[in-house]
């Protein structure tokens, strides 16, 4: 599974998304490949989780994150914000 890919999903899944949502916002076309290679792993790990857990395959069915998830989001933006200040201190002045 892509790190980036993944990235993308955590930082979108903050509120429920659809299936279509998720595949729009990432670039995929391939749902079935998608579901496995990228959801699955994801719901699997308590990253996500479903909206309708008894009903997979409603078409009401949403993605959102877990609190696992959230925290996970909460890492990436702290070590996005760290590689910012560490630029900063890299990069002369100009």
């Amino acid at each position: 599974m892509s790190v980036s890919l993944t990235r993308r999903i955590v930082n979108y899944a903050t509120k429920p998304r659809s299936l279509t949502e998720l595949l729009t916002h990432t670039g995929y076309r391939q749902r079935q490949s998608f579901v496995a290679t990228h959801l699955e792993p994801l719901l699997t790990d308590g990253v996500l989780r479903l909206t309708l857990p008894d009903k997979p395959r409603s078409p009401n069915q949403r993605y959102v994150l877990t609190e696992t998830g959230i925290k996970l989001k909460l890492l990436h933006e702290q070590q996005a914000a760290g590689r910012t200040e560490e630029q900063k201190r890299v990069e002369p002045n100009l």
